[in-house]
């Protein structure tokens, strides 16, 4: 058998310390995702208009074939990158009578 005193005290106290816990959020851990901070992520970036890539012997030559292609405009602009970079050599193979 309760007790409505024994009740009423532990809802009073219940109570109490419900309004005794602080109205600030918790820190959020540093790493938290930019949407959870409130702050919004950058905006995609703009797809390109036109793109290429070609392996050749002559980096000359592959690029004009590629500029050859590229769209001609007035009146707008554009960024234009350009990367020639060396490849490793393909591993010789290895013929039946080396092994």
């Amino acid at each position: 058998m309760t007790h409505p005193t024994l009740l009423l005290a532990l809802l009073l106290g219940l109570s109490w310390i419900a309004q005794a816990a602080p109205d600030t959020p918790r820190p959020l851990p540093i790493d938290a995702p930019p949407f959870a901070k409130g702050e919004l992520p950058p905006p995609p970036p703009v797809p390109p208009l036109y793109e290429a890539s070609m392996q050749n012997h002559q980096p000359a030559e592959a690029l004009g074939k590629l500029i050859a292609n590229a769209p001609h405009a007035e009146n707008k602009n554009y960024e234009v990158r350009v990367m020639i970079r060396e490849l490793p050599a393909p591993p010789a193979e290895v013929s039946k009578a080396d092994k």
